[in-house]
């Protein structure tokens, strides 16, 4: 299975489940890939990261929910996941520039559609540059190191990263893990995903 089916099958999973709790672990365990990846390659293929793709499907659902039925706007929020009706409005406002009830008066469906990747127009570009992916499975092993808390919003970890892995390697507190798998070497590894894009980067020794 190739990038493009990946993300088709992600995307798929995504739209069956607008109206139920989604993490980034969900998603990217139907593609067999890593939260961190996953994200790298969503963002790179569609445009958009991960979680403006739901927070926008789901706003775009509601609009169309809003305008076809007589459903309480609270009752909307809810069903797509939104735990207040203020964040609900703010958000929906933000979105569509009106508030649900001026919305509703306006008639006019304004919409982030779904993302196809059958019929995208840069299809041809990640075809011709595929990269086949597999699983790998490895034995337990135990990690010993510094964390960094961080995020991709805005490519915040792409200057975020370089900055703590330069200064968590200056010193030697690395010469002080026990029985590292290889001596001498630091390795980086991404934990702690959530929907918002935030995650942890660790700095470190397999030990």
């Amino acid at each position: 299975m190739d990038y493009i089916e990946k993300i088709e099958r992600a995307i798929q999973y995504m739209e069956q489940n607008l109206t139920q709790p989604i993490t980034v672990q969900d998603v990217s365990e139907q593609i067999f890939s890593s939260k961190w990846h996953f994200q790298r390659i969503f963002r790179s293929m569609t445009g958009s990261s991960l979680y403006s793709y739901i927070r926008r499907r789901r706003l775009s659902e509601a609009a169309r929910e809003l305008l076809t039925t007589r459903h309480k706007v609270i009752d909307v929020a809810f069903k797509y996941q939104y735990e207040t009706p203020e964040s609900f409005l703010r958000e929906f406002k933000r979105e569509f520039g009106a508030v649900p009830s001026d919305y509703r008066r306006l008639n006019q469906h304004l919409h982030f559609d779904r993302i196809n990747m059958a019929t995208d127009s840069r299809r041809p570009y990640y075809e011709a540059h595929g990269i086949t992916w597999q699983k790998v499975v490895r034995k337990e092993m135990h990690f010993v190191g510094r964390r960094y808390r961080t995020t991709m919003q805005q490519e915040r970890s792409y200057t975020d990263i370089p900055a703590f892995w330069a200064e968590a390697t200056r010193s030697n507190r690395f010469d002080l893990i026990p029985s590292p798998l290889q001596y001498g070497t630091a390795n980086g590894i991404y934990t702690g995903w959530d929907l918002e894009e935030n995650f942890d980067f660790l700095v470190g020794a397999f030990t």
